[in-house]
């Protein structure tokens, strides 16, 4: 964290008034000084800066994958490229040597899908299969990161899909937060929960 001064100046400046009264026998004058004056203000603000952990990591470069940790490492899960979507697994302990876990994994590859570290399994759910918002409606789940089980395909009421949701563990439970809906014709901001992965409420 670097930290910076930025300083105003302060300066004063004075402004004289002469009124001038006239009767039949004399003349009056009066002289009225007004001070304006500033005060000098010095403002500390704080500048933070990142350090480069790596310019050139293991996986092709990506856009729309998902991170989460869990079982002490930091894991990256599908995105896709500038004409490649990817459904490749990888995991780090340190964020600047990578492990490639699988270069294939069971679902198909995707982006903006929602990934979480929930009893002692990783988790995929949703996400789009195209470059365009066509997202899915599936959920699955592994032990390891290369193993993976599909637990439903059938998350939305009416055979709808989803992309580009939020996904967190909270509660104890995993919720899907609002995301780009049914073939990205809409978006939405509904909510809900699951705690097996396969019955979710609204």
């Amino acid at each position: 964290t670097t930290t910076t001064s930025l300083e105003s100046t302060s300066t004063t400046s004075f402004t004289t008034i002469i009124t001038t009264t006239e009767t039949s026998s004399s003349t009056t004058t009066t002289t009225t000084t007004v001070t304006i004056s500033t005060t000098t203000t010095t403002t500390t603000m704080a500048i933070l800066k990142y350090t480069l952990a790596s310019s050139n990591p293991s996986f092709a470069p990506r856009s729309g994958h998902a991170l989460v940790s869990h079982d002490n490492k930091v894991w990256l899960i599908g995105g896709k490229g500038n004409s490649i979507l990817y459904n490749d697994v990888w995991y780090t302990t340190d964020m600047i040597s990578w492990t490639q876990a699988t270069s294939n994994a069971g679902f198909s590859p995707r982006w903006g899908h929602a990934v979480y570290s929930y009893n002692s399994k990783l988790w995929v759910i949703a996400g789009s299969t195209n470059a365009n918002y066509y997202g899915t409606n599936d959920v699955w789940s592994s032990t390891n990161g290369i193993d993976w089980v599909l637990v439903t395909n059938q998350i939305f009421a009416g055979g709808g899909t989803r992309c580009s949701h939020g996904g967190y563990v909270f509660d104890n439970k995993m919720w899907i937060v609002s995301g780009v809906i049914n073939a990205g014709a809409n978006v939405t901001n509904d909510s809900m929960w699951s705690t097996n992965g396969y019955v979710w409420t609204v």
